[in-house]
């Protein structure tokens, strides 16, 4: 079996510094509905000068010169995304919310197998322990303290902002998927499992209101 890879927004989670007793109620009670059949919500329409590089996307299947600016809150060129669209051409991202309460939503093929390389490629020869930054929902992110913990025996690699261009087109995409500016996106932190490494159940910090989870290799990968 091999190793699988990830890419998340940031690396904040937030872990319990105990396990609270839960009531025989609260394990009984049934949060959410799930959409088996997935609920179609949006297309995001993708434009790019080529696979692995810089990208642009728009929503609802409109051109980035209809919609004015895209999710992400990058200001759309027209001529330029006229030049990637007649150079490249464009696809469309289908947006699907499978589970209500909270909603998750999935975007098949969002990133490009090159983009997962690109990624990978960046972080060849450089990974160490993941770790976990515990603290309460209430504390702001700077109380956070980060340390390994035996609840993630995962290991990581944090990219710096902006750091290829191909880096840009990913944050671009994640931004666009999860309707946030870019100048609230955490830096991605790609994430590696070998065999029998997980990462326990936790919340993330209560200052991360969405979390985009991009699967680069595996049957969930581009």
């Amino acid at each position: 079996m091999g190793e699988d890879y990830g890419c998340t927004q940031g690396n904040n989670e937030l872990q319990q510094e105990k396990e609270l007793p839960v009531s025989e109620a609260e394990e009984m009670l049934v949060i959410g509905e799930a959409v088996p059949e997935g609920e179609h919500l949006r297309t995001l329409r993708v434009y790019s000068r080529c696979s692995s590089q810089a990208t642009v996307a728009a929503t609802s299947g409109a051109r980035p010169s209809e919609a004015g600016s895209t999710d992400a809150g990058v200001p759309a060129n027209e001529g330029e995304a006229e030049s990637e669209g007649s150079s490249r051409g464009c696809r469309d991202v289908h947006v699907l919310r499978v589970f209500r309460e909270p909603d998750v939503m999935i975007a098949p093929n969002l990133i490009t197998k090159e983009q997962c390389a690109h990624l990978l490629k960046l972080a060849d020869g450089k990974w160490t322990r993941s770790k976990t930054s515990v603290g309460t929902t209430s504390a702001p992110q700077t109380a956070y303290r980060t340390t390994e913990s035996r609840t993630r025996t995962s290991y990581s690699v944090m990219l710096e902002e902006a750091q290829t261009p191909g880096v840009v087109s990913v944050e671009l995409l994640a931004c666009a998927l999860a309707q946030m500016p870019v100048q609230h996106l955490e830096s991605l932190v790609l994430v590696r499992y070998a065999e029998g490494e997980y990462f326990a159940e936790h919340h993330d910090g209560g200052f991360r209101p969405k979390t985009v989870l991009l699967y680069l290799n595996g049957e969930s990968s581009c």
